[in-house]
């Protein structure tokens, strides 16, 4: 829809595609494509600066995709600046950030890139760009293969969450939580009693934060999201890492993004448990990852963010 699109971009405001959805009777209105539009207004209009941070993520499919989003509501709260969407597949001619997200092809010359990484071997990168640190060491040696710079600081920003928020009880009742890839999310699945599915669809502050609530609230998570296992590593939280038999090729790339993860933290590397759809999430005791981020790697992560995004805000180059 033009109105929605229009949003996303600036055109028209949160008040304007209220009136919108107001005038048109409820059935013929996607409520979820609104929600993730109205996110976007969000990120733009919230700041204590006037000033705003050119911000280039994967926004879609509507309604978002909470590892994706986790990208403008991380650099807002570390910058307190409006957060302006570049597309990525259509990067801006002039200075703008790169952060969480297996973004690798996108980034170009222009961009500063702050924790982002490569889903596969063969991803190409861009040597000319301003690299502050990438998720891992897996995606250094691409770039250094590619002709790029030696990069020794690693770690996605999202392990860094539970240092920006503080979750709060909600009240979901489950013994396991599952949280299924965007790609995994279409079979239906026949869920034992005490299991509870969560969808990975967040964008707005408010719904990647309740997100984050459930997690927490819950204490048990299996997932095939990896940004949904960052958050529980960030917050100390029980967690499974699982592909799906059934799907096992669904997810983009190659499957290097783990282990670059993994080893950007610490973290002893492995992949993905396999499972099936069908699998009793009730028992997970034995594939649950029994190590977690140290709070000095957080700490870390947190503290080279802050002094990256300062340099990239003054206008600095390195």
């Amino acid at each position: 829809d033009d109105l929605v699109e229009g949003l996303k971009r600036g055109f028209f405001s949160e008040r304007d595609i209220e009136a919108y959805v107001g005038e048109r009777p409820k059935k013929k209105i996607k409520n979820e494509i609104f929600q993730w539009a109205k996110a976007f207004d969000f990120y733009r209009t919230s700041g204590g600066s006037e000033e705003e941070v050119n911000l280039l993520w994967a926004d879609g499919p509507s309604p978002g995709n909470f590892g994706d989003w986790l990208s403008p509501y991380i650099i807002n709260k570390l910058t307190n600046r409006r957060i302006e969407l570049v597309d990525d597949y259509k990067p801006i001619g002039s200075k703008h950030l790169v952060a969480i997200g297996s973004l690798a092809p996108a980034i170009t010359k222009n961009a500063h890139v702050l924790g982002s990484g490569a889903a596969a071997k063969t991803a190409r990168m861009n040597p000319s760009a301003v690299y502050h640190s990438v998720r891992g060491p897996y995606t250094a040696e691409i770039l250094k293969k590619a002709g790029g710079p030696t990069v020794d600081q690693f770690g996605d920003l999202g392990f860094i969450l539970s240092k920006l928020y503080r979750p709060k009880k909600s009240d979901i009742e489950a013994e396991v939580l599952l949280v299924r890839h965007m790609n995994h999310a279409a079979p239906p699945m026949d869920l034992p009693e005490g299991v509870v599915e969560l969808s990975i669809q967040a964008a707005a502050p408010d719904d990647i934060e309740s997100f984050v609530d459930a997690l927490f609230s819950v204490g048990k998570v299996v997932t095939s999201a990896m940004h949904c296992f960052i958050v529980c590593q960030s917050y100390g939280i029980p967690c499974a890492l699982v592909n799906f038999d059934e799907l096992s090729n669904a997810v983009y790339g190659d499957g290097i993004k783990y282990a670059d993860t993994m080893a950007g933290v610490g973290l002893r590397e492995r992949p993905p448990s396999m499972v099936s759809l069908n699998s009793d999430f009730k028992k997970i005791d034995s594939i649950l990852f029994d190590d977690f981020v140290s709070n000095r790697v957080i700490n870390e992560i947190e503290k080279h963010a802050k002094s990256s995004l300062e340099k990239f805000l003054r206008g600095g180059l390195c």
